[in-house]
């Protein structure tokens, strides 16, 4: 009798102690600060690794670029997201500004994420005065300490938490917002 009472609420603790299982050990590796090199028993201080110089340089260019072109491409994409998350009148209002909170932040990072890197990019050639890129790290410090993607991925686990919570109830009102 205890279990079919309490299904839904035991497997959604079920699945969020797993993910939070889950989480806090490659969050604990991510904010671990790692150093690249070799110890050696007859030295005390680590020595470089073997690996050219040209390499290093031309594999972190790509890499950088990669994080800049993804975040220019997530521009126009977060701005119809929201758009069409705001003006769906087929959702229930909560869905609708969860939805619509996530992209603007996912939009508002990715802004200042180019923002800050607009001055160092040498794609863009362009000359950025102290004053401006200053503002514009600035800008990105406000968003970093934020920490505007997690606001985006508690929208999403809260849209997420309120379908399965309404796919549980049969009210006509709750599950269109599965639609």
């Amino acid at each position: 009798m205890f279990w079919l009472i309490w299904h839904d609420l035991l497997v959604v603790l079920l699945i969020t102690v797993v993910l939070s299982g889950i989480y806090i050990p490659i969050y604990a590796i991510y904010k671990t600060s790692w150093t690249i090199g070799v110890y050696s028993f007859l030295l005390d201080a680590p020595t470089l690794p073997d690996v050219d110089y040209d390499f290093v340089e031309q594999s972190s260019f790509v890499l950088s670029s990669m994080s800049d072109w993804s975040y220019a491409s997530s521009i126009p994409t977060t701005i119809l997201a929201a758009f069409f998350a705001a003006t769906n009148d087929q959702l229930t209002l909560p869905i609708r500004l969860l939805a619509t909170a996530e992209n603007l932040t996912k939009l508002a990072y990715s802004v200042t994420w180019l923002l800050s890197r607009a001055c160092v990019i040498s794609l863009a050639n362009l000359q950025c005065s102290q004053e401006v890129y200053s503002a514009f790290m600035n800008l990105y410090d406000f968003s970093a300490f934020f920490d505007l993607t997690s606001v985006a991925q508690y929208c999403q686990m809260l849209i997420s938490l309120s379908q399965s919570q309404s796919s549980s109830i049969s009210s006509p009102e709750l599950t269109i917002s599965i639609h």
